[in-house]
């Protein structure tokens, strides 16, 4: 089947022609084409591939089929066709991930999104240094969410590369509310201004004539005729080319003589597209329409070996009626490795087809093509394909253990909605037949999903289901892990006192019924709370029997998590020579089982610690260790935070330009890649930076930001230091007022945590803010109860910070002795701990409150 004319697009090609000139120079971009279904976004797709091939671009297309289907599935498709003329080992987007983080306390959502993101970015960019690219997606609408985040990702990274993204979608899919996931897409890369917006109007009367005849074969078109056609079609090009080829197919058009058998007053125009294509589908032969009917129930792209078994028609049959649907271009043919694969002509096609399908013949196909995959298709690429089937044939023992499958398929390449979808299924269908102990299993897979998507209250509705099917069938373990499970969702909200109060209740149920292993792995929770409470002598005492238990177990992994999870703690009790030791051993194991996420985790770590006794070399080495495993692993999170970490010893020696540039490449990473909690807290960073160097503005817009994102993430610890940071820039800019506001609701906020750090931070806020209000005694108050805090956690750099803070209040008092000890204080331990600004500013405070002499 030829492709059909493109007419009336001048301006439009002229434009992406420009576009591939300037991407072949290194500046790509993305394009965005839509109008309405069947103005000839798909033709113009075509051409746009055909004039990149000429021009020496490698072109990679794909198409959406089902918000459903395998994630990255358009992405790994192209790859696929690109691979046949390519040896350089393309591995699928899919199986690069790795399963290796199955605890759900330990796994970063966004960093693991962000390797298998980087994963096929990092493929295009070796293929960008032959010549080229251009990706084409068509049926944007329709395609999987992991794959609308690949594009979005791709979006932001392409600006400077010789890559060109090109997709098309209907602007009628901006009105389907089920699709929300595409609207949502599509409106943040508009926000983000990430792509230039083709939109494709309906054609002129003239471009409609030269339509005409070129689908006639004849300049020679009357004119009421084409006037009549021009009318009823409003001129999309579908309706037109649909619409001449039932005048062909109904014998009203003498080719010879290139004439209509009818007046133009005769013909009648049907008022649908749809209608046009129930007249055509009128004129198949019976095998051609049972093809197009099974197909449409199959999907928009369907395999002829499939259909052959389902239809049982012979092969000799099955081949004539193919021709048919060929000839007069219903179907195409688009390859296929191992059978041949055809797609509808176009969607309205597709469409018209499936809705002309009564219910019950609907389930029967379902049902047929449902056991045929499950007979020749049996991998993991057709697991949620024959769920859906099998789904949609009410047969749900079946449906949940595909849908299951698919599920922890996509679960271990944080597919995230697709995981939805899937285990919601199989839910739906193990609860429908009785089953709750696999409906338990699944119901995790989900709570899962919305815990590491941050969607906290999703996921406690769905671990508090699980608890209560647990409690139905008396699986006290499965209660306890449910239980543990809300725990952890309140200390990501953090309640802390709620999340150590179903934690406390879950170790109760765990020790009662023997579960050892989750026993170790709760009392490390608990003791990682106690932790982020301040309490951390608790927090050692938990770390410690969990380390314990878990050597008595004897699993190795586990055993690094725990002295991992024993060094932290120490570290942040201030115990460094055991902090050291304990993370040192955990790399150890770590670096025996290749554990490489982990390995990077606890350099650097023993990066902080280092950076936190002064020793800022060793902190350097240590966090380029981990940047170079995070590299290599393509944890792109990970690298990014490597460069907020060695902005902060920038930072820390006065180096304010390069903290800047680490501080802001940390920054646009977590843009690009969307992580929310990253972005947050470099923009919370970036926030801290300005206000030291003065620049109040700039220090208001990031710290604004970061209580943005602080709020929709719904976390507690950041918002308090930017809310509390706010609240000085307005003291120190003589905002008095606007400043006690902000302290007050600061120190609610911090109390309201139950972390002894957050509430010292606070308080320090707020004697800050008194001080400028010459409020001295309630000054003193707040500045000594932080201090108080800082000593009970052994936090010297707190504890100097407050010592600065009373002595320019003693000073500005007049009490110059007292303001003398305490500048002498907070200047031994910045000295110790190589923070070259603050002391800086502590010996310039001095220099003003004394004399040179004294």
């Amino acid at each position: 089947m030829e492709k059909s004319a493109i007419v009336g697009r001048e301006k439009e090609i002229e434009s992406i022609r420009k576009a591939m000139d300037a991407c072949a120079h290194g500046h790509g971009g993305t394009y965005l084409i839509t109008g309405q279904i069947g103005v000839g976004k798909t033709r113009l797709l075509e051409e746009i591939a055909s004039m990149a091939s000429e021009l020496n671009f490698t072109v990679l297309t794909g198409r959406g089929l089902d918000v459903n289907s395998v994630p990255y599935l358009p992405f790994t498709d192209a790859l696929n066709a690109y691979k046949k003329h390519d040896d350089t080992g393309y591995v699928p987007i899919a199986l690069s991930m790795s399963a290796e983080q199955s605890r759900i306390e330990s796994v970063d959502l966004a960093r693991e999104k962000g390797r298998v993101l980087e994963n096929f970015t990092k493929k295009i960019l070796e293929m960008e240094k032959a010549k080229p690219i251009m990706i084409i997606i068509d049926d944007l609408h329709w395609v999987d969410p992991a794959s609308l985040s690949l594009f979005v990702y791709l979006a932001r990274n392409i600006e400077g590369l010789r890559v060109m993204l090109i997709a098309a979608y209907p602007e009628e899919a901006l009105k389907e509310e089920q699709n929300s996931v595409f609207v949502n897409t599509l409106m943040q890369i508009r926000a983000e201004r990430l792509a230039t917006i083709i939109e494709l109007k309906p054609l002129s009367y003239d471009a409609i004539l030269q339509l005409l005849a070129i689908e006639f074969g004849t300049w020679k078109i009357p004119e009421d005729i084409a006037k009549v056609i021009y009318e009823k079609t409003e001129g999309n090009p579908l309706f037109v080319t649909e619409f001449v080829k039932t005048i062909v197919e109904e014998n009203i058009y003498d080719p010879t003589t290139r004439t209509l058998k009818v007046k133009a007053e005769q013909l009648k125009v049907p008022s649908t597209v749809q209608m046009i294509i129930n007249g055509r589908l009128n004129t198949l032969s019976e095998n051609a329409q049972k093809i197009l009917t099974a197909a449409s129930v199959y999907g928009r792209i369907f395999e002829y070996d499939v259909l052959e078994k389902v239809l049982d028609l012979g092969a000799e049959a099955m081949l004539d009626a193919l021709d048919e649907l060929l000839e007069k271009g219903f179907v195409v043919e688009v390859g296929g490795e191992n059978t041949e694969k055809y797609r509808f002509m176009h969607n309205a096609i597709y469409e018209t087809v499936y809705n002309n399908i009564i219910g019950m013949k609907r389930k029967i196909l379902h049902k047929k093509i449902g056991e045929v995959l499950e007979n020749i298709r049996n991998k993991d690429a057709y697991f949620s394909e024959i769920a859906r089937h099998y789904y949609n044939a009410q047969m749900y023992e079946k449906a949940a253990i595909y849908a299951k499958r698919a599920a922890e398929m996509f679960a271990k390449i944080y597919a995230v909605e697709s995981t939805i979808t899937y285990a919601g299924m199989a839910k739906e269908c193990l609860t429908k037949t009785g089953d709750y102990a696999g409906a338990i299993d699944v119901t995790v897979i989900l709570g899962d999903m919305f815990l590491l998507s941050g969607k906290y209250d999703d996921a406690m509705r769905e671990y508090e289901e699980m608890k209560q099917m647990a409690e139905k069938i008396n699986n006290s373990e499965k209660v306890g892990i449910a239980i543990t499970r809300i725990g952890i969702c309140h200390h990501r909200k953090g309640a802390m006192n709620k999340a150590l109060e179903h934690l406390t209740n879950a170790l109760e149920i765990f020790e009662k019924c023997g579960a050892k292993k989750e026993i170790a792995t709760t009392l490390r929770q608990i003791g990682w709370i106690y932790e982020r409470k301040g309490e951390f002598e608790k927090s050692l005492e938990f770390v410690m029997k969990s380390l314990k238990l878990t050597e008595e177990l004897g699993d190795e992994i586990e055993i690094a998590d725990a002295y991992h999870r024993l060094g932290t703690t120490q570290l942040s009790i201030g115990l460094m020579d055991e902090a050291e030791r304990n993370l040192k051993r955990a790399i150890e194991i770590r670096k025996k089982y290749n554990y490489l996420k982990g390995l990077a985790d606890s350099y650097n770590n023993l990066g902080i610690l280092y950076h936190d006794t002064g020793n800022m070399d060793m902190a350097v080495e240590y966090y380029l260790k981990a940047k170079e495993i995070y590299s290599k692993i393509g944890d792109v999170v990970g690298e990014s935070m490597m460069s907020n970490n060695l902005g902060i010893i920038y930072h820390d020696r006065g180096d304010w330009e390069k903290a800047k540039e680490h501080y802001l490449r940390d920054y646009h990473t977590n843009l690009k890649i969307g992580n929310l909690w990253g972005h947050m807290i470099s923009a919370s960073n970036l926030g801290g930076l300005h206000k030291e160097m003065e620049n109040y503005d700039e220090a208001i817009k990031y710290y604004t930001e970061a209580l943005d994102y602080s709020k929709r993430i719904g976390e507690k610890w950041i918002y308090c230091t930017a809310l509390g940071s706010l609240a000085e820039i307005h003291a120190i800019k003589g905002d008095i007022e606007k400043a006690k506001e902000l302290a007050e609701s600061c120190v609610i906020m911090g109390k309201s945590t139950g972390s002894k750090e957050t509430l010292a931070s606070v308080l320090m806020t707020d004697g800050i803010v008194k001080r400028y209000a010459k409020k001295w005694d309630e000054a003193e108050e707040s500045l000594t109860s932080s201090k108080l805090l800082y000593m009970e956690m052994r936090m010297k750099s707190g504890v100097a910070s407050c010592d600065e803070e009373l002595a320019i209040l003693y000073a500005e008092k007049g009490e110059l002795d007292k303001a003398r000890k305490f500048f002498e204080d907070a200047l031994k331990v910045y000295d110790e701990l190589g923070l070259v600004k603050s002391a800086e500013k502590i010996r310039k405070e001095m220099k003003k409150y004394f004399s040179t002499h004294n």
